[in-house]
């Protein structure tokens, strides 16, 4: 089985050079990539030329070697501890996601206003400062310490990709940022993240609406 079509497209029925496997007890290890261990094999022939790809790992089984996670059962109990209900997670999502679209139309609203020549730079500044704050607030709630349920990962996935969008748009208006600090690379990240947060909304809708 190929991860991708391109990559059976382009490999086809080669056989394989190199292998690496990771092992998980469950779903919730899968989710949060905490691996009980890995096991690699190379083509004994290429072993000499790639010798890098070695996992420097604690044991062999014939030609397979196999690499323990010294952290394993540590950073389980955190995930366990740290993994929040469905209900949970969807009453954060219902709190933050209302509250971020309105800043960002309110941010769509000052650019639109500066592009037609009725806000100031110096007043888009001003107005995008004020609203980092805030933005900034609803990042760390979005990101709170609570692990989505495994049935709701490819959601919080996009939600994440969504959060990171969203503030980006704001954070180089900052009062803390530098004055001297470009303003065509602040409006960059405007227009942008303005324009690229949709794309992201639509993603995490659609993924939303399969929870």
């Amino acid at each position: 089985m190929f991860h991708s079509d391109q990559a059976e497209a382009r490999f086809g029925d080669k056989d394989a050079d190199y292998i690496i496997l990771f092992v998980y007890l469950d779903e919730l290890d899968q989710q949060m990539n905490n691996h009980v261990c890995r096991a690699a094999w190379l083509r004994p022939e290429l072993s000499e030329e790639h010798g890098s790809l070695s996992l420097n790992g604690d044991e062999w089984l014939g030609e397979i070697e196999i690499d323990w996670s010294s952290m394993y059962q540590e950073l389980r109990t955190e995930w366990k501890q740290r993994r929040g209900t469905k209900e949970v997670w969807l009453r954060k999502l219902s709190e933050v996601f209302p509250e971020m679209e309105k800043l960002m139309q309110q941010a769509k609203s000052h650019l639109h206003a500066y592009e037609s020549s009725s806000l100031s730079q110096s007043a888009l500044q001003g107005n995008l400062a004020s609203l980092e704050p805030l933005a900034r607030e609803l990042d760390e709630r979005a990101g709170s310490s609570e692990i989505a349920p495994f049935e709701c990962k490819d959601c919080d996935n996009a939600f994440q990709g969504l959060r990171g969008r969203f503030y980006n748009t704001f954070v180089g208006f900052a009062l803390w940022v530098k004055e001297e600090r470009n303003w065509d690379n602040k409006l960059w990240l405007l227009r942008y993240g303005t324009r690229d947060y949709e794309n992201d909304r639509e993603r995490f809708l659609y993924e939303l609406s399969k929870v």
